[in-house]
């Protein structure tokens, strides 16, 4: 599956509008997701490329990326056909916790005590107390859910053609 959206529009804080445009891809049950706002012909954009939900405020405020002090609200976004503040909202949910689905650091077990949340830091040198894993030391795959790539899958794909993503 290689899927390219056109999200909306939103204000790149030059007093222009840009288009926000994410590609999700799944190859080999391995998915990538990444988008670039407002990309032009040169090859530049006119916002940020790449893991640009870092940019976004998240349903969750857990899941906001504490180095963005100015989140762009999913309510400033005007919304191309198809889409709305929810769907918006539930990608990038799916984008939080399935973007690069075959390198997560922790075991099932750590995941299930939230260890993948608490990040490397917290964990450097444990081992899981059922399988004796050390945190971080090979990459996991945990495979995307068949609802998860449905509901990709069930996205408006982009209304215009992107220069890039």
């Amino acid at each position: 599956m290689k899927k390219v959206m056109r999200i909306g529009t939103m204000d790149t804080g030059n007093g222009k509008r840009a288009s926000i445009f994410i590609r999700a891809e799944l190859k080999d049950g391995n998915l990538s997701i990444s988008g670039t706002i407002g990309p032009l012909s040169s090859g530049n954009a006119l916002g940020g490329s790449g893991q640009i939900d870092m940019e976004f405020e998240h349903r969750n405020p857990d899941d906001n990326d504490k180095r963005y002090s100015n989140l762009v609200k999913a309510s400033s976004i005007k919304y191309a056909v198809g889409w709305d503040k929810e769907k918006w909202l539930d990608l990038l949910d799916v984008w939080k916790k399935w973007h690069l689905n075959d390198l997560k650091a922790s075991c099932e077990h750590q995941r299930a005590l939230g260890w993948d949340k608490d990040g490397y830091e917290k964990h450097p040198s444990e081992k899981c107390p059922v399988c004796g894993y050390k945190y971080g030391s090979a990459w996991h795959r945990v495979e995307v859910p068949q609802d998860v790539i449905g509901f990709i899958e069930s996205l408006p794909d982009t209304d215009t053609t992107p220069a890039w993503v």
